[in-house]
């Protein structure tokens, strides 16, 4: 009686004290414990009383400690609570219990965490879960956060901007004129014509260059690209023969990846595998890097796997090769 008066006129205190009595019950079956408790969860998180939803929380996890119903609202419990460490405790668990039972930790998860992580200023917690939210559910946003990140991150090589400048690009983030200009510029010094005149063109296309305060900057620098482009062409021959002449590896490893730019995705593998092995190298570790990016082209993720996972150092390098890993396809929009 007192549960269908509590029901009827909104009390809710007195509705989960009828609810609490009611579960001590001996006679009342599990599932029904398990639904009641739940139900008063629910209700006093709607009302914003989230000490008192923990509470009934924590009581439906004791009936049924796998409801992920349950989990979820204990982390948003917590969340809200500003108990950012339970939080990471929690939720972390899950996603890991998530990942060893080859599910997809959802995206609700995943962005919870993140927050947590953030709001504790966990900077290398914060990266984790926007690797994570890569993988698992693509964005072009999510792979921007993650990106500019990486240049800020202590001991970042500014010799793997163009590296950095790629993925950029592939993923869909170049923001302005300016940074389309200074990827063409750093694959210009880089003996890298033809990508320079390449991403030139798609930024016309695009409409980010050929108009602004910078437009008469633009058409000169893409003529000077497709002018190198055509003459970089005509002299592959040579400059593999030059680079294959050389004391160290390093002029074979760049003419091989130069290649793999002109499409001549084998010839510029078997010539970057050469300058390795040669050695002489004063970035190996960025060579590696090339030759695993040169698998991926090649269609041969296999082999692209067993480079990039070697990988190692502080400048930036091994974030790079994880993320050409985690780059699957087109990010969605």
């Amino acid at each position: 009686m007192l549960f269908r008066s509590a029901s009827s006129t909104g009390d809710n205190v007195l509705l989960a004290k009828c609810f609490e009595e009611m579960i001590a019950s001996e006679f009342m079956p599990a599932a029904d414990k398990l639904k009641y408790a739940e139900t008063m969860a629910g209700v006093f998180f709607n009302e914003k009383k989230y000490p008192e939803s923990l509470v009934w929380t924590k009581r439906a996890l004791e009936y049924n400690a796998d409801s992920t119903l349950m989990q979820d609202l204990l982390a948003r419990n917590y969340y809200l609570l500003d108990d950012f460490a339970s939080v990471i405790l929690e939720v972390k668990k899950q996603i890991d219990a998530d990942i060893a039972a080859k599910k997809v930790p959802t995206i609700d998860r995943l962005r919870i965490l993140h927050g947590a992580y953030a709001k504790t200023k966990n900077s290398e917690g914060v990266t984790a879960m926007l690797e994570l939210l890569v993988t698992y559910h693509p964005t072009r946003e999510y792979w921007a956060d993650l990106l500019y990140r990486l240049p800020s991150k202590p001991g970042f090589s500014d010799r793997l901007r163009l590296d950095w400048y790629r993925l950029l690009y592939k993923s869909g983030n170049m923001e302005d004129d300016t940074q389309y200009m200074e990827m063409a510029e750093i694959a210009l010094l880089a003996g890298l014509p033809l990508e320079a005149k390449d991403v030139l063109e798609n930024g016309f296309k695009a409409g980010f260059l050929g108009k602004g305060k910078n437009a008469a900057k633009h058409k000169p620098l893409l003529d000077k690209a497709t002018k190198q482009a055509a003459d970089d062409a005509k002299s592959l021959d040579a400059g593999e023969t030059a680079a294959r002449a050389s004391k160290t590896g390093l002029g074979m490893v760049n003419m091989g990846y130069n290649f793999v730019i002109h499409g001549q995705v084998e010839r510029g593998i078997g010539l970057i595998e050469a300058g390795i092995a040669k050695g002489g190298l004063k970035a190996p570790e960025e060579a590696k890097l090339h030759l695993g990016m040169a698998y991926l082209v090649a269609g041969n993720r296999a082999k692209a796997e067993d480079v990039l996972k070697t990988v190692a150092g502080n400048d930036g390098a091994p974030e790079l090769a994880r993320y050409w890993l985690l780059y699957k396809q087109e990010a969605k929009q």
